[in-house]
């Protein structure tokens, strides 16, 4: 896993090269699909969000011990794809376009794509992934 700035370009390196889950291929982050197939809770009229999960992300859920990395998926499959902005706190500086969720001990980074209405999930962090660094230190998701 790498650290920081650098997990960010990794993750935006992936979607780039085109190592990413999205579709069927998201049973690999949950194989036994009971939070793909749940519906997301958004309110009516709106659309639910595409959740896309970059390789990096999806490699860290894969090391995760299991109770950590199920609640990493649920909390991926159910809040980001209902109301990704609310979920996290968007980041600032060289960070800016970028969000941060915290669930238990990891960090979730993540970007939304507006026009296109998906979540892309960049990386998983370890929560000491963030501190130190000027734009998210002491900030509390």
């Amino acid at each position: 896993m790498a650290t920081s700035s650098a997990a960010w370009r990794e993750g935006d390196a992936a979607f780039d090269a085109g190592d990413v889950l999205a579709g069927p291929s998201l049973s690999e982050i949950d194989p036994s699909g009971r939070y793909a197939k749940g519906r997301p809770n958004v309110k009516p009229g709106e659309l639910p969000w595409e959740l896309l999960v970059g390789g990096p992300a999806s490699r860290t859920l894969s090391k995760l011990p299991a109770h950590i990395s199920d609640i990493v998926v649920r909390f991926m499959f159910e809040r980001l794809t209902s109301r990704p902005q609310q979920a996290g706190v968007e980041l600032r500086g060289r960070l800016s376009r970028r969000f941060a969720a915290r669930v238990e001990t990891e960090t979730i980074i993540y970007r939304l794509d507006t026009v296109k209405h998906s979540v892309r999930v960049l990386d998983v962090l370890h929560r000491g992934g963030l501190v130190g660094h000027g734009q998210a230190a002491g900030q509390h998701w």
